[in-house]
């Protein structure tokens, strides 16, 4: 309960503070609380060693950046940029999180993908511009969507794809508050219908990831649409390769739906038909939502 209170309580409070020593603080307890409600020794001193050497190069920065030293403004966002894709477990720093995240328990596994982004997102919205980090955050959506070819394991799979789609909140990060927001909520649903059924194929599994390639009405689609509309508007050619990367996505998980289909029963598929048809009511509402909202 206490870890629980920790993970929760950090990031609401980081959203409301702007001062870096307390938002590195915050950052620090959220990694705290993860450890301890991980309770796997092993994956915890992975875990902790990553954050730690993270912790340091953010620290780096900080002090580079307060004190004006020598080489302030070359070295010390490089250090901070480091800092916090490692924490994150973004490409190239990403191999810590395969590690961690396919071989911890479900509510774990929930929490580092979604809970623990909030405030090392938070920061790099604090201290870079638009565009900034553009050129980082595309080579990990790229990378994270070709990861994703021959993997039929689909708990890696969801790895390689929240690799992706951090490159995606990344882009946001340095756009839009809102949009960075209303797209991590609708990924963090997106998720919430997948990881409890991760490991047994369920229906719930295959319209998920139909959600997380995007494909209208679904879920998905909705996050997806409201992030090209602002990267076509700044650069063309980002808001193209985006798309590009959401349709190799696409053919990848129609690869593993196909995969199950012809292994489900016809009575599993006649209650997916059904569940099909909620997932569409439900998309349907959230277009209605996010209009109101855009």
């Amino acid at each position: 309960m206490f870890a629980i209170i920790l993970i929760v309580v950090s990031p609401i409070l980081a959203l409301s503070i702007e001062n870096w020593i307390f938002l590195w603080v915050l950052l620090e307890v959220s990694s705290v609380g993860f450890i301890i409600f991980m309770k796997s020794l092993e994956m915890s001193v992975v875990y902790f060693l990553t954050q730690t050497f993270g912790s340091v190069l953010i620290l780096f920065h900080l002090a580079f950046w307060k004190e004006n030293l020598f080489l302030s403004f070359s070295i010390s966002p490089s250090l901070l940029v480091l800092g916090l894709i490692l924490k994150m477990g973004v490409v190239p720093m990403h191999q810590w999180f395969l590690n961690v995240g396919s071989k911890i328990k479900k509510g774990a596994l929930f929490v580092l993908m979604t809970v623990q982004k909030v405030i090392p997102l938070f920061l790099f919205k604090m201290f870079f511009k638009v565009g900034g980090i553009s050129f980082l955050a595309m080579i990990s959506v790229i990378f994270g969507v070709f990861f994703q070819f021959g993997v039929m394991n689909l708990k890696k799979l969801i790895l390689y794809s929240s690799v992706a789609n951090m490159g995606w909140l990344i882009l946001l990060s340095s756009f839009h508050m809102t949009m960075l927001a209303l797209f991590f909520i609708l990924y963090s649903i997106i998720l919430s219908f997948i990881i409890p059924f991760i490991e047994i194929k369920s229906i719930e599994i295959i319209l998920g990831f139909m959600s997380l390639a995007g494909i209208p009405p679904l879920l998905g689609f909705y996050s997806k649409l409201i992030a090209l509309k602002f990267f076509t508007v700044w650069s063309g050619l980002w808001g193209f390769m985006l798309l590009l990367t959401s349709v190799i996505n696409t053919f990848i998980y129609f690869r593993i739906f196909m995969s199950l289909s012809l292994k489900t029963p016809p009575f599993i598929l006649h209650l997916m038909q059904k569940s099909t048809k909620k997932m569409v009511l439900f998309g349907q509402f959230t277009l209605s939502l996010v209009l109101m909202i855009i």
